[in-house]
């Protein structure tokens, strides 16, 4: 008789058969909508495209911009007959703008300038200085995706929140204004945040040196104001990333080393944009009517009267929290008709 063989049963007890388990077919809609995010050039050409969109009828079309500040924008000027250099010192008193630019001791033009001049040697005046618009929105979202890109968000969530950054009704009501410098700062504000975090992500010096030239640029945008809440925005950001830094790796070189930096950089920014900074500053404390008080003539501004004009608490929170104000004078409002007319009192 033929013996019938049997598998001997393997050491550990008896084993399942492995599950074979389905890998998803590549190509997917989101496998697709990914690869394209990682085109270098993808996401600078859709912020491109939308500001043209959003521009459509003024970019392909013969208009010219009527700001509610400035009236028509631009002039009918176009090539090198036209240029002017934009570093010369001012020859004009422009009352309408910052109270007033001095003449006098060497206050540069602005910054948008240099753009303004280029775009006017091929295209004519105004259409320059719409065109300018266009840059800026551009620049609010491509900006905003970069910053949001370096704190290691997806890149689809980081365009999105560039297309809600650059569109955002405040920031595009500016151009019906025609206020390209407060426009300029909201549009460098996130490339300062940039630099920072890639500063304290990367330890390399030339990002607080990139820092620095941003720094300059902002203030050359001629909003002083606008520039000045920004550079406290970013200073609590640093204050923020320093001792976040510092309680993660315990090294007080690194906390004197960056912060020695970050110093240094505020420096840089500052003394490359003295010439636009420091003539207007010299002139809104000692000549304009902001260096004395409605009290009369000759006495010293306070902070009292400087602060005299604020956001109330609800206007503050609006900033925030959009129609905050309104929604507040709503439930006020149902809170007093409550319990003004339907209490009930007990007997």
């Amino acid at each position: 008789m033929v013996k019938k063989r049997t598998k001997k049963p393997r050491k550990g007890g008896y084993r399942q058969p492995q599950k074979k388990i389905r890998v998803p077919a590549s190509g997917g809609f989101d496998t697709k909508i990914s690869d394209f995010f990682k085109n270098k050039w993808a996401v600078p050409a859709l912020f491109l495209v939308l500001s043209i969109i959003y521009f459509f009828k003024f970019i392909f079309q013969d208009y010219a911009f009527f700001a509610s500040d400035a009236g028509y924008m631009g002039n009918p000027e176009k090539g090198l007959s036209s240029f002017v250099n934009p570093f010369a010192e001012s020859a004009l008193w422009i009352n309408t703008l910052m109270g007033g630019h001095p003449a006098s001791q060497g206050l540069s033009q602005y910054t948008f300038s240099v753009f303004y001049v280029v775009l006017r040697l091929f295209f004519i005046g105004y259409r320059s200085i719409g065109l300018y618009f266009v840059l800026m929105t551009f620049a609010a979202g491509y900006f905003m995706y970069e910053y949001i890109r370096t704190l290691n968000i997806r890149r689809e969530f980081a365009f999105i929140a560039g297309i809600f950054y650059m569109f955002a009704p405040m920031y595009m009501s500016f151009t019906y204004a025609g206020h390209t410098s407060k426009m300029g700062v909201i549009a460098l504000l996130p490339l300062m945040f940039t630099c920072l975090e890639k500063a304290f992500a990367t330890r390399k010096f030339r990002y607080f040196v990139y820092l620095g030239g941003v720094i300059a640029v902002v203030i050359g945008t001629a909003h002083l104001q606008y520039a000045y809440f920004s550079f406290w925005a970013v200073g609590f950001y640093f204050i923020y990333k320093v001792f976040s830094s510092f309680l993660e790796q315990k090294s007080y070189t690194r906390l004197l080393r960056n912060t020695a930096l970050f110093i240094l950089a505020v420096a840089l920014g500052l003394m490359i944009a003295a010439r636009g900074f420091a003539p207007q500053y010299m002139h809104t404390t000692t000549v304009s009517k902001r260096a004395t008080t409605e009290e009369g003539p000759g006495v010293t501004s306070t902070f009292e009267y400087a602060a005299s004009w604020p956001l109330n608490q609800e206007e503050a929170v609006s900033l925030l929290l959009p129609k905050f104000s309104n929604y507040m004078k709503i439930c006020l409002s149902w809170f007093y008709i409550k319990f003004r007319y339907f209490s009930f009192h007990q007997q």
